[in-house]
Parts: C-alpha cells; sequence; structure tokens
C-alpha cells in the first residue's frame, strides 16, 4: 500500500509539473530561448573592436592579465547631460544647485514651456557691458556668443529652437517643407531606382527587375495610393503604373490628399532627455578641460569661462556631430581587412517598452514585435547585449586596448548614457554559486544546467561570471575655478552583472546567458543588470572628416583677446548645420497621418531636416587649449 501511495505521489508531481510547462507560453524564437551562432558572435566582437585578432579565448584573457582593467587612452571625464527640459546649455546653471525660482515653484520648473519662456525672453540687450561677475554667470551658449561678438545670440536661440520644436512636436517639428505627400505615387520610380543600382533585398540578393523591387519599393517610398494600386495589381495583374496613374487621377478628382492630417505628438518632455550622447561619447576621446580662464571681449570686458563651460561646448558638437550617423563595415571577408566607412559601432538595440516581460527566471525578454522597429517581428531588444559579446568587448577594448565606450546601461524606454571606465571580474561555479578562482569555476556542461535548452551545441564547459563595471555618472554643473581627475572618481557608478559564458572544449568563448541569480534560480522576481546596448567610436575617427578646423579662417593669434571678427561669419554656418533624412540621401523615414473620415491611420513616406547647431569647432579647440595650460 505504501508503495502504491509513493508512486502516486510523484506521478502527481510529474503531471504537475508538466501541466505547469503546458500552461507556460512558448518563448519567442530568439536569443536568449536560441543560442546565436559561434561564427556571429566572434565577428560582432571583432567588428566592435576593429581587431580580428581580438581575444575570443577565457585562458589568454587570464594569462594577459586582461579579467580587469581601465579606460586610460583618455581617462573619461565626469560633466552633465544638459536637460533639454531645462533649455540644454543655453541654460546658465546655478553652480549645482537649484535656482531660488527652482525652490519656490518646482512644478514650473520641469516645465520645458515655462523653462524655453524664461530663457527665450531672458533680457540680453547690451548684455556683453554688464559686469564680469555677470558675464561669468551666463550660460556657455550665451559666453560664446558674445566671444564671437554676436550680440543676436545665434547659437544659443538655435539651442533653444531646437527645444521648442522638439517638445512641441517632437520628430515632425524638423519635417521638411512640403514632403509630407500622404497619396504618395513615387513607388515605381524606386523600383527603378533600386533595380538600376543594384540594390537587394531582405535575403541579401540583387533584384533582377523592376517587378520584383516593386513590392519592397511600395513598402519603402509608397503613400496610401501606391499601396491602393499594388493590392489592386496583385489581384488583377496588368500594367502597375497604368493602375497606380489612374489611382493617382481619382485621389486628385476627390481631392483626397485633404482629407488626411498629421497624426499629433504630444508636447510632454522626458526629464531624462538631453545631450547625454555627447557628453558620454566626447568624455572618452576629448582632452578634459582643468582650468578656468578670461578672454578680453570687444568691449574691453573680462569673459570668464570655466571647464563646465567649456565641456558644455563640446559634448553640444559631439551630440550634433554626423558621427554617430556614419557605419563601419568589413571591407573584404576573405582577407578579413576592414575599412573605414564613418564613426561609429554599435552593438545591441534600444529596448522601447516601459514594461518588458520577465521570464521564469526573472530575466527581461522580448514578448512582441517593437512598435518603433516597424519590423513587424520579435527581435532581440528587451533582452539586452549578448553576455559573451559584452565580456570580450570589455575584455578587447578597455582592457587590450585601454579605450572608452558609451554605454546604455538601462533597460526599457528611458535612455540613459555613460561613458565607460573601468571593470573587475570575480567567478562562480554556475551550478552551485559558489565563488572560486577562475581555473575552479569553470564546470562541464551536464544535465544540471537550467539554461541546457538554450547553449550552443558546442558547449562543453559553462563558466559564472560577475562583472563590476565601473561608467561615470553626470552630476548638476558646478562652477569650479579648476578640476581634476579626483572629481570623476568621486562620479563613479558601479554596477554588478552576472552572467554565464559558454565554453567549447579549448576554451574559445561561444555564448552565454544572463542570470538574475548566480544559480540562475526559476521564480526570481530579480530583473537584471546589463546593458540595453552600447556602442565605440571608431579608431580612426578623425578621418571622417567631421572634426577639421576651417583652416582658411583669419588667425586667432592672441588668445588673451576674443578671435577675429571674422569668424562669425563662418560660426553662423556651423549653427545653422542640418541633418537631412531625405529620399535623395536614401532615407525611407515614414509619418503617420489620419484619415478623417474613418480614424484609420496610415504610415506613408515624409522627409525630416532635423538641426544640428554645432559650436564653431576653431573655437572649440582654442577653448580647449586654453583650459589645459
Amino acid at each position: 500500500m505504501k508503495k502504491i501511495i509513493g508512486l502516486y505521489f510523484i506521478s502527481s508531481l510529474t503531471f504537475s509539473a508538466l501541466a505547469s510547462e503546458m500552461r507556460r507560453k512558448p518563448y519567442p524564437k530568439i536569443y536568449p530561448f536560441v543560442p546565436l551562432k559561434t561564427k556571429d558572435i566572434h565577428n560582432d566582437v571583432k567588428r566592435m573592436s576593429e581587431d580580428k585578432n581580438a581575444l575570443i579565448n577565457i585562458f589568454d584573457m587570464y594569462n594577459a592579465g586582461l579579467l580587469k582593467s581601465n579606460a586610460t587612452k583618455v581617462t573619461p571625464w565626469v560633466s552633465t547631460y544638459w536637460p533639454l527640459n531645462k533649455g540644454g546649455i543655453a541654460d546658465p546653471y546655478h553652480g549645482g544647485k537649484s535656482a531660488r525660482s527652482d525652490v519656490i515653484r518646482p512644478r514650473k520648473t520641469i516645465s520645458w514651456r515655462h523653462n524655453y519662456n524664461r530663457l527665450k525672453n531672458r533680457y540680453r540687450k547690451d548684455m556683453a557691458n554688464w559686469s564680469e561677475a555677470a558675464l561669468s554667470m551666463l550660460s556657455p551658449s550665451e559666453k560664446y556668443d558674445l566671444l564671437l561678438g554676436d550680440e543676436s545670440f545665434d547659437l544659443t536661440n538655435k539651442v533653444l529652437d531646437y527645444m521648442y520644436k522638439w517638445g512641441s512636436k517632437k520628430e515632425y517639428g524638423f519635417l521638411k517643407t512640403g514632403s509630407l505627400n500622404p497619396l504618395g505615387g513615387s513607388s515605381y520610380e524606386y523600383a527603378k531606382f533600386m533595380f538600376a543600382n543594384k540594390y537587394k533585398d531582405k535575403n541579401g540578393d540583387v533584384y533582377r527587375s523592376v517587378r520584383a523591387a516593386l513590392s519592397d519599393a511600395v513598402k519603402l517610398r509608397g503613400g496610401i495610393v501606391d499601396q491602393t494600386a499594388f493590392n489592386i495589381y496583385k489581384r488583377r495583374g496588368g500594367n502597375f503604373l497604368n493602375i497606380l496613374n489612374q489611382q493617382m487621377l481619382k485621389a486628385a478628382n476627390n481631392n483626397e490628399a485633404s482629407n488626411y492630417v498629421l497624426k499629433k505628438k504630444n508636447d510632454l518632455m522626458a526629464l531624462w532627455e538631453g545631450i547625454c550622447n555627447g557628453w558620454s561619447t566626447a568624455a572618452g576621446i576629448v582632452p578634459r578641460p582643468l582650468n578656468s580662464f578670461e578672454i578680453e571681449l570687444h568691449t574691453g570686458k573680462k569673459l570668464k569661462f570655466y571647464p563646465e563651460d567649456v565641456k558644455a561646448l563640446i559634448s553640444l558638437y559631439w551630440f550634433n556631430s554626423f558621427i554617430q550617423n556614419s557605419k563601419f563595415d568589413f571591407e573584404d571577408k576573405k582577407t578579413g581587412q576592414m575599412k573605414f566607412t564613418g564613426g561609429t559601432l554599435m552593438q545591441g538595440k534600444r529596448c522601447n517598452e516601459k514594461s518588458p516581460k520577465k521570464d521564469e527566471w526573472g530575466r527581461f525578454y522580448d514578448s512582441k514585435p517593437d512598435a518603433f522597429a516597424g519590423t513587424g517581428k520579435i527581435e532581440a531588444r528587451c533582452v539586452g547585449v549578448h553576455p559573451a559579446i559584452w565580456h570580450m568587448s570589455l575584455v578587447n577594448l578597455i582592457g587590450k586596448q585601454k579605450r572608452s565606450f558609451i554605454v546604455e546601461r538601462k533597460i526599457k524606454a528611458a535612455v540613459d548614457n555613460h561613458p565607460m571606465s573601468d571593470y573587475s571580474m570575480t567567478f562562480f561555479n554556475p551550478y552551485t554559486g559558489n565563488f572560486t578562482h577562475i581555473t575552479d569555476a569553470i564546470k562541464p556542461l551536464n544535465s544540471n544546467d537550467v539554461f541546457r535548452k538554450f547553449r550552443n551545441k558546442n558547449t562543453k564547459y559553462l563558466l559564472g561570471v560577475k562583472a563590476n563595471i565601473a561608467y561615470i555618472d553626470w552630476k548638476r554643473p558646478v562652477r569650479y575655478i579648476s578640476e581634476t581627475e579626483k572629481l570623476d572618481i568621486a562620479n563613479k557608478h558601479y554596477v554588478e552583472m552576472m552572467y554565464d559564458l559558454e565554453l567549447d572544449s579549448q576554451g574559445n568563448i561561444i555564448g552565454g546567458q544572463w542570470r538574475a541569480t548566480k544559480k540562475g534560480k526559476r521564480g526570481s522576481r530579480k530583473g537584471r543588470k546589463q546593458p540595453d546596448f552600447f556602442w565605440v567610436v571608431t579608431k580612426d575617427w578623425k578621418k571622417s572628416g567631421l572634426f577639421e578646423e576651417k583652416s582658411w579662417l583669419e588667425k586667432w593669434k592672441d588668445t588673451r583677446f576674443a578671435p577675429p571678427k571674422s569668424w562669425l561669419v563662418e560660426a553662423k554656418k556651423s549653427h545653422a548645420l542640418k541633418f537631412e533624412k531625405t529620399h535623395k540621401n536614401n532615407w525611407n523615414e515614414k509619418c503617420e497621418v489620419i484619415d478623417q473620415r474613418s480614424g484609420k491611420l496610415f504610415k506613408v513616406p515624409c522627409e525630416f531636416e532635423e538641426d544640428k547647431p554645432q559650436p564653431l569647432l576653431n573655437v572649440i579647440n582654442k577653448l580647449i587649449e586654453l583650459s589645459r595650460k
């Protein structure tokens, strides 16, 4: 009788577990539930490090002493992300403390409209003749404008104009005039262009005919009429161009275009929005400003620049540089030689979910297509950067090359970029969670592994890793007379990241899984700490041509005095810089329009000219030079 009871008890548990497994929703067939190919992992590391001999073996990393290191090529420096809702670098900051108005009316000071009106209507008339003490308290952009003798404050106004356009209409504030054509009509011409220029489809094959390119051309460049015409073409066949022309004529006769209006964007501005990607990128490349200094203006007044003022101008320049819109590719797969084509390399994709789901191990994962990506497919976004790629990138970029890179540290929609400073690693038994020496922590793969269903088929060993990473956190701007690296150390932020690495028989890293806990315990409610994405500026970033001074300008011989007045003309050209996301530049942007009759939403082609105001580089470089004397 006891045996029967025992068997019944065991069977109950088994069926209960089976039922629970059946009730569990199947996970998407992407990482971390499907392993990445070893070749893809290694190629991504070589691409990110621009090193075909990148370290991929755990024992080579250990023997080279690279399981702990820091970025020393340029020690990244602390600054602020210059919040957009406060006016960016047009905000005359108050020494790190809130202004009196912030204390009295805190709700108003987080309102971008209130701050915009305050800064736009700021009394700047005859500002150049203010007392030197008052001039020293101006915003970084105001100081820059006065230095150039510009009492129209061109750069300051450009910064504030950007604030207003983004705040009131988001990206639609930069819509190119006349570019929104809801009806479309250009898809056939684009299909001809794709065919003539040997464009490739999603499978990497060159289009063999205009007809073969037509479907993709309609998706990329087609408006509402294009989509209607293509549906008719698919059902009836015939000549697509004739059908398109007929539908365009019909739409014109019925004045169809007037029925579609641009979908309104909200006028909210997130508190995290600013130029963090400008600061965090420049901080690991540009030498840190050290000291304050004075320059005599054309009025005879002396204008004082603090290190934070110079950092602000540097950050704005890098924020609005096209370096982050450039690409880097392999030149030849046979030779492995790399070709420079731009300025930044990225790994991982932005998670746009406010509340991504967690799997049974307490880890974020992607459960639905990303609304902003527009692919209609579930992608590995909220799952973050692959841990094997993250681990090897730390070792190769910071360890081997001593270079900083930029990490977006938060999973979910908000973006929070920071320059990486250093890392150290400790190791644990992936089955017990006990910390030990690396050689003792490497264990053969066995049936006790909780992630065994998702492993690379060539995995022979597992290694548990706790990476202690340090990045430079932002801080409120302060007018320090001088700064040192002690300020950076005081603003380091440390994060522990837990993951395991899959090793082949030789110790090469071929995969891995993030862990919410050391043992990978089921039912954990903890979300893991790992990067959403990261990027690095390429080694030869100067070859991009985006950081060259205007050599033809009149020389600024004596930097005790303001630069030549002739510089202002060239400076205003930099302030007027725009980033054109146009069809001519092969951008296929989409805007959302609403059919006022039905209320239906459609995505149609449009073009953008985003404002990218930059300070004149000649001025910035001189200010950096003066701050380091």
